[in-house]
């Protein structure tokens, strides 16, 4: 089975690489990119829960944030808040935990809920892993992956994969860096939550450098 031997040859790869990350990896082993990306994408969906957010005495900043992003008398004041997210990761737990609070937090259809959702820009610079949270009929957050679903799963993982982008893949000039760079030269304020300050990462953000010093 090829796809079997590309996977082992990768699994040995990495572990013998000394690479700090499967990313870091894959940007000097471009031949096994594709079966790279394919591992991320398996690893990450495999990890979605959507229970975490709710276990007992949990509070963070996720919640934190929504606290802050809406009032819990109006509706529209999430779509209406002034907040734009620009993160470098896959994974769409953010999406999870926003959307399922606001469907929740308030008596309102689920297209309701879709359409004040998409109010607020949550712009994914390396890619985004999965659909949408608001699309629940290809891979709903959390689905676990059970005998039954492995076909589905299997069949679905190609596709997710591809909307993964390497730090290579992702330059200053793709349509995300471009909606973020915008963002961040219009905010008033600035805010970096669990942020590694890759300098990479970071030219690509600002590329003005005047935006955070001020002018």
């Amino acid at each position: 089975d090829v796809v079997s031997e590309d996977v082992v040859r990768f699994s040995i790869a990495l572990k013998k690489s000394a690479s700090m990350s499967v990313d870091a990896f894959l940007e000097s082993r471009s031949d096994f990119r594709e079966v790279g990306r394919c591992a991320i994408a398996s690893e990450l969906l495999r990890r979605e829960d959507a229970e975490i957010f709710y276990k007992e005495d949990r509070i963070d900043w996720y919640h934190y944030l929504y606290g802050r992003m809406r009032d819990p008398h109006q509706f529209e004041s999430f779509g209406a808040s002034k907040v734009a997210i620009v993160t470098f990761n896959y994974d769409r737990s953010l999406e999870f935990f926003l959307f399922t609070a606001l469907r929740n937090g308030f008596q309102k259809n689920f297209q309701e809920c879709a359409q004040n959702f998409a109010a607020i820009p949550i712009i994914h610079v390396h890619g985004q892993l999965g659909p949408p949270v608001t699309d629940e009929n290809r891979w709903p957050y959390g689905t676990p992956i059970l005998p039954q679903n492995r076909p589905h799963f299997l069949n679905h993982l190609p596709t997710f994969a591809k909307q993964i982008k390497i730090i290579h893949e992702a330059t200053d000039t793709t349509p995300e860096f471009q909606k973020a760079q915008d963002y961040i030269k219009n905010a008033s304020r600035i805010c970096f939550v669990g942020f590694g300050y890759h300098p990479t990462n970071v030219q690509r953000l600002i590329k003005d450098s005047t935006v955070l010093r001020g002018k």
